[in-house]
């Protein structure tokens, strides 16, 4: 079967089962949380809907995660994480399987003794929300707490004081859309190791919020490429839930730094679970592909019939079905299926027009495989950092460091040069 006359069923039945490893999941362990923020996709609440998987439950999916990939990324997410009181237990069981253990957060709730226990407790860095800059009420407002905004600001800065990584996450809307160029540079000087970018998807209590029009996409998207340039030496700028952002910044002229995934992540590299148990191909398309019962993990990834679908680009239907850019982005599937209910549909946030040029990007998960393998002297503590980093990338992470120590005529690889590419966290989470 194919989309528009693109691709063949026998292409799309080679990569269907062929899916490598599960890179990234990300985990809403509750639902509950202490703001009420505008987009929640989930719906969170200041009340615990009673079916959350308990502590056994969950260190029993901990087990299932380190069974299919002990190296991989997991997003420890909400509603807020940091009111679960078995969370410290959760993230030290997922770091001593080997995860890199990362925490999703208002921040609203971290001082300089929260992000000491959290590091303590196997978290390798905390993503932390700020939406604007010059308009703190309006951050408020959109979070549904008076003083949420300065609250964050003060988390960031308390894993800032402690040592802890930590990324600031903004979601893109008319109000705050003139405030990017000094939100890079804030967020830049401030210390974060990552600046997410949001694109909304109108799904949870986001389905009555206004979204950016296609080609007001376009010009943040083309803004975003040049800022992420400007700001490349102290934080990496990473779109998310935009994957056209590769065909916008490989067009530019200055387009020279590589993304590190290929589109949609959606059941490629990426999964889901939700603080029911369900697992999802992420977090914005609500279908339940299995469940954290023993062995579900691992069936839900091979197994099921949505995840292979997504992986099936020649399914893909509209402009995307056309597009030369479909394998090397694919467009974002949890939109098309907000915007119109068809998974496989075209992306209604892209204003592109197929038949324009060619993809020159990376396809697949080519550069996540990569075997860290070092070629010359690295100090302890060097080593020590890489470990912090998500196994997938390492090798890639390996690559980047020793060439530029090599060309820059140094012997040894330090902490302080691998900690300045700082693509532990940056590339790859995801709220």
């Amino acid at each position: 079967m194919t989309a528009d006359g693109n691709g063949s069923a026998e292409e799309g039945f080679a990569k269907v089962n062929d899916p490598g490893l599960p890179q990234v999941v990300s985990w809403n362990l509750t639902a509950r949380c202490n703001l009420a923020c505008e987009h929640c996709y989930i719906d969170a609440g200041g009340r615990s809907r009673g079916d959350e998987a308990d502590t056994a439950q969950c260190l029993a999916t901990i087990d299932q995660l380190a069974d299919l990939n002990p190296g991989c990324l997991l997003i420890m997410t909400g509603g807020e994480p940091l009111l679960r009181p078995d969370l410290h237990e959760l993230t030290r069981a997922a770091s001593d399987r080997g995860m890199t253990v990362v925490l999703g957060s208002n921040g609203t709730l971290i001082d300089r003794s929260v992000a000491r226990g959290l590091a303590a407790a196997g978290v390798s860095g905390v993503g932390i929300s700020l939406d604007s800059l010059a308009q703190p009420g309006l951050h408020d407002r959109f979070r549904g707490c008076f003083g949420a905004w300065q609250s964050a600001v003060d988390g960031m800065k308390a894993c800032r004081d402690e040592g802890l990584d930590f990324l600031v996450q903004t979601s893109v809307f008319s109000w705050n859309r003139d405030e990017l160029a000094t939100m890079a540079d804030y967020v830049a000087d401030l210390g974060a190791t990552s600046w997410n970018v949001y694109f909304l998807v109108c799904t949870g209590r986001g389905q009555g919020l206004t979204d950016l029009p296609a080609a007001e996409y376009e010009l943040v998207l083309a803004e975003l490429a040049v800022l992420r340039q400007r700001i490349a030496d102290r934080t990496m700028l990473v779109p998310r839930c935009a994957p056209q952002f590769k065909r916008v910044a490989d067009g530019q002229a200055a387009g020279t730094l590589p993304t590190l995934d290929s589109g949609c992540p959606a059941a490629g590299h990426y999964l889901r679970i939700d603080p029911r148990g369900r697992v999802t191909p992420c977090p914005y398309i609500p279908i339940e592909a299995g469940r954290i019962e023993p062995g579900g993990l691992a069936a839900a990834w091979y197994e099921s019939p949505l995840f292979a679908s997504l992986r099936n680009r020649s399914l893909l239907g509209g402009r995307c079905g056309r597009c030369e850019w479909r394998d090397a982005c694919g467009g974002c599937r949890a939109r098309a299926l907000a915007s119109g209910g068809e998974l496989m549909a075209e992306d209604p946030a892209c204003a592109y027009q197929p038949g324009g040029g060619s993809s020159t990007l990376p396809v697949g998960d080519a550069l996540y495989s990569r075997e860290a393998r070092t070629t010359m002297p690295w100090s302890e503590e060097a080593r020590d950092r890489l470990q912090r980093i998500p196994s997938f990338v390492r090798g890639l992470v390996v690559e980047r460091v020793e060439r530029q120590a090599r060309g820059r005529g140094v012997s040894m690889v330090t902490s302080d040069m691998l900690r300045r590419q700082r693509p532990s966290l940056a590339a790859v989470l995801r709220r």
